[in-house]
């Protein structure tokens, strides 16, 4: 599969069923996002409306989503979730409590579905983020590579929106205001810090 997608599911009989690495996310009358790329450790899924059942494939475990949630799964992680958590109204048994301990996600409720897929329309919503991972974004976006030859660079974070516009017009932007200057020689962009600057 494509490692970003947008599903908008009408019910029927059968089952959607969204098939990654390690998860098996199935959808009944269902919108929701997926991001699931091999290089990083985290799988994600967001709900828009409707119902999904996550299935984590080595084990069999399921967690079910209602609207406005997000659920991450990292494949190296040991960070638990329960069900409970998954589904607010579900009281947990003992038993169940132990079906969902070995399951690595955590889950969000009440996020901004429109950060989580404004991708769709062309725009990236970056909330606090650091520029390692903004980085990743734009490599993927851009089909480039970034090299960082300060590691500090990495920590500084951005929030705002970027829509499609040209790469260098991104990386302009970028060095106007943080303390980063660029060079690119075919499809790698150099980043180096700038000591001298000052908040314009």
């Amino acid at each position: 599969m494509k490692e970003r997608l947008f599903f908008n599911v009408e019910k029927d009989d059968k089952p959607f069923i969204v098939h990654t690495s390690h998860l098996s996310i199935t959808a009944l009358g269902t919108s929701f996002n997926v991001k699931s790329y091999p290089e990083e450790d985290n799988i994600e899924t967001t709900l828009i409306e409707g119902k999904i059942r996550v299935v984590q494939k080595t084990s069999a475990k399921v967690l079910e989503l209602i609207p406005n949630q997000k659920l991450t799964y990292h494949k190296t992680s040991e960070q638990y979730s329960t069900l409970s958590e998954a589904v607010p109204d579900i009281k947990e048994t003992e038993e169940e409590k132990e079906k969902v301990k070995s399951i690595p996600v955590i889950i969000e409720a009440e996020i901004n579905i429109q950060e989580e897929i404004a991708w769709k329309d062309g725009k990236l919503i970056i909330n606090n983020e650091p520029f390692e991972e903004l980085a990743k974004k734009l490599e993927r976006k851009y089909d480039i590579v970034f090299k960082f030859t300060d590691d500090e660079l990495k920590k500084y974070s951005y929030s705002g929106t970027l829509r499609d516009f040209p790469l260098e017009q991104v990386l302009r932007a970028l060095e106007l205001t943080s303390p980063v200057k660029y060079t690119i020689k075919e499809k790698t962009v150099y980043l180096y810090p700038v000591k001298s600057f000052k908040t314009r």
